[in-house]
């Protein structure tokens, strides 16, 4: 298939195949797992909210945690009432004390509600298409 969401809920063993080469095998958790760029941590926010306060909460929580040649809690978008984070895999023992941070002063950093999705296999492939360019 040419679909990554197909191939994600219906392949055991998926290939990813690039200028005629195979690039990696496996399955969708390993190729998660090991080529993966972290999770995408998305809010709605109230008017009043505060990007740099919000980011720093995020990144005191995670960053952290952060080895020498990892990069952090990256900010991805930041459109209208919608911010976007991409965060890191190795931040993943973290993940909980963010949550309740982000419960506990969400109503004071102006955040509505939010949201967590790992790396798709789309994201993948285009991760591996770009490498290889």
């Amino acid at each position: 298939t040419h679909f990554m969401d197909e191939a994600d809920l219906l392949g055991d063993s998926i290939a990813i195949l690039h200028s005629g080469r195979v690039n990696c095998w496996g399955s969708s958790f390993f190729l998660k797992q090991k080529l993966g760029v972290g999770y995408n941590l998305t809010m709605e926010l109230a008017p009043d909210s505060n990007v740099d306060t919000i980011t720093a909460t995020i990144k005191k929580e995670i960053d952290p945690l952060q080895g020498g040649n990892e990069q952090g809690v990256e900010l991805l978008s930041s459109a209208g009432s919608e911010l976007a984070y991409r965060v890191p895999m190795w931040g993943l023992s973290n993940f909980s004390n963010m949550f309740v941070q982000l419960e506990q002063n969400g109503s004071s950093l102006g955040v509505r509600s939010f949201g967590m999705s790992v790396t798709t296999l789309e994201e993948i492939f285009i991760k591996i298409a770009h490498d290889e360019s």
